[in-house]
């Protein structure tokens, strides 16, 4: 976009990002029940940034093997304390930077103004990854893939332009985005897709790959070998190297972003919303339609590019479920633990877009409209489920604070 519509769309996706945070009722939103050891380590801590820091480290040393997120932490308790809504803000923030980053890529595929909106707010909204949004501590994972989308932003503009600083800065974000969550370390492969096919830009396209995979590989080292060596600190996750594994953990990826059960609870979910919030439903499911009034539909992408955007989206989408096909972790749409399909469904966004920069746009571009309408209705609902939830757990809070004196003279 350009001139004032480039302002339009971020301004589209960041109305977007709030609805789905339920709108108004993002103030009601709280913390999940996981939270409360770490912000009860950081709440016993001496005052402090560093001592917040070294109480985590000490108390949960695993914390060493993504060595950003106790920064993270720490900075995030600095600045709110125990005050959710500036956790569901920062939440918020880092799943709108994943969707500007989006925004970013399908224009650099040739996507036009409005295809381009609706695939980042697909990928805003995705219905089976509602824990990376509501859970305040998994503002890890929006936040790791915001840096590994503008890692890639900055390694095209590399291979584009040759500026040295790209390069530099794609190496940076690959190795911040690791540091805080690595469930991107395979995606490293999918730079390889460009929208233009190499050319003579060949060796740039082999040297940003180069870059970013020594990146990954310096990652590993220290994951590996100098946090059991400097800490001590063993890795605790069970690797399972099995055909079952894989194809249990393949067929629940795929039932979790196609399956009965994820329709089921975006129906349920719809239902609620305008059930309980009737206008802020209702402003969720006109937003896309709003989107395909203010942008233009765009001219048609260069030849090729639909089919690479696909292939970017499909290898986004593999790549991002692949490191689970070796551990005990299962996919699936329900749950805190669909917080792991926020990375897929972002390729998934992706590919899907695709079919919209080929023949008959505004067919695909009105099916990306109501299917954003409906999932950001959806999360109207959502964002009313984990507020009933914060609802008793502030409840079961002041009961027991109100019976404190009757409790046990205990430790």
């Amino acid at each position: 976009m350009t001139g004032r519509g480039r302002f339009t769309a971020p301004a589209l996706l960041a109305a977007a990002a709030l609805l789905a945070y339920g709108g108004p009722r993002i103030a009601s939103l709280g913390f999940y029940h996981d939270d409360w050891w770490f912000l009860n380590v950081m709440r016993f801590a001496p005052a402090g940034f560093a001592p917040r820091l070294a109480a985590l480290l000490q108390d949960t040393p695993i914390l060493h093997f993504r060595p950003l997120d106790a920064p993270l932490a720490a900075a995030l308790y600095g600045a709110f304390g125990l005050e959710p809504l500036g956790w569901q803000a920062a939440s918020l923030a880092a799943n709108l930077a994943c969707a500007l980053a989006a925004w970013r890529i399908l224009g650099s595929f040739g996507a036009g103004p409005r295809t381009a909106v609706l695939g980042a707010l697909l990928a805003l909204v995705y219905p089976n990854k509602d824990a990376a949004a509501f859970w305040p501590t998994t503002v890890i994972i929006p936040a790791s893939y915001a840096l590994f989308l503008a890692g890639y932003l900055a390694h095209l503009d590399w291979v584009t332009s040759g500026r040295r600083a790209s390069l530099a800065a794609a190496s940076l974000c690959l190795l911040c985005s690791l540091g805080v969550y690595e469930q991107s370390l395979l995606q490293v492969a999918a730079w390889a897709i460009t929208p233009e096919p190499p050319g003579a830009r060949r060796g740039r396209l082999a040297a940003g790959l180069a870059a970013a995979a020594a990146t990954a590989v310096l990652f590993l080292a220290y994951k590996f070998l100098i946090v059991p060596r400097l800490w001590g600190v063993s890795f605790n996750k069970p690797v399972i190297l099995s055909l079952s594994n894989f194809l249990v953990v393949s067929l629940r990826a795929l039932e979790s972003s196609f399956g009965w059960r994820l329709a089921s609870s975006v129906g349920a979910a719809v239902a609620a919303a305008f059930r309980e919030q009737p206008v802020t439903a209702v402003m969720a499911a006109a937003l896309p339609w709003v989107v395909w009034t203010l942008c233009p539909e765009g001219e048609p992408a260069a030849a090729g590019r639909a089919g690479r955007l696909a292939l970017l989206g499909g290898a986004l989408f593999v790549l991002g479920y692949l490191p689970f096909t070796v551990s005990d972790y299962r996919p699936t749409p329900l749950t805190h633990m669909n917080r792991i399909n926020m990375v897929p469904a972002g390729g998934l966004a992706l590919a899907a877009a695709a079919a919209a920069l080929g023949g008959r746009r505004r067919l695909w571009q009105a099916v990306g409209a109501g299917a954003g309408s409906l999932f950001l209705a959806a999360h109207v609902g959502f964002a009313g489920y984990w507020a009933e939830s914060w609802r008793l757990q502030s409840r079961a809070r002041d009961i027991v604070v109100h019976r404190l004196a009757q409790w046990p003279a205990d430790p």
